[in-house]
């Protein structure tokens, strides 16, 4: 054992005081760090309000690891034309659109990004957008045990 680190605590060994010093940690196999999560994506779809509960009908049977939906206002390709929403016209230059944002697993994005074309698609301009992002996981944290 080193006698300085023996020293310093007093005489104590640091069997009695309830430390182990990190280098019989590492000689015991602790790891250093936690086990990486598995690699994920975000997909972000925007679509039309109208759509929003057919789309997350069909996403709780899709692998999904979260999911995030917010009301957004917005336009695309379609500018300020004209659009029927909820019968009613709009002509503004931001049309009101829900964001939708998963997290999916590296190998499942491709059957969540299938679903999303199938069901919000209606073939009209302003359908929505589709984006897959590389996500990285900087922290998590709950206020439970």
């Amino acid at each position: 054992m080193d006698l300085s680190l023996l020293a310093a605590r007093g005489g104590q060994s640091p069997a009695k005081i309830g430390t182990v010093p990190v280098n019989v940690r590492l000689q015991q196999g602790v790891p250093r760090t936690r086990a990486r999560p598995p690699p994920v994506k975000q997909v972000v779809a925007i679509v039309k309000p109208y759509l929003v509960e057919k789309v997350l009908d069909e996403l709780k049977l899709a692998p999904v690891e979260a999911c995030c939906v917010q009301e957004v206002k917005g336009y695309g390709r379609q500018k300020s034309y004209l659009d029927e929403y909820r019968g009613s016209e709009y002509s503004l230059a931001f049309l009101p659109k829900v964001e939708i944002t998963l997290w999916v697993d590296d190998l499942r994005v491709e059957e969540v990004v299938r679903t999303l074309v199938d069901v919000a698609r209606t073939g009209r301009m302003g359908d929505g957008k589709i984006f897959v992002l590389p996500a990285v996981l900087s922290g998590q944290w709950s206020n439970g045990p």
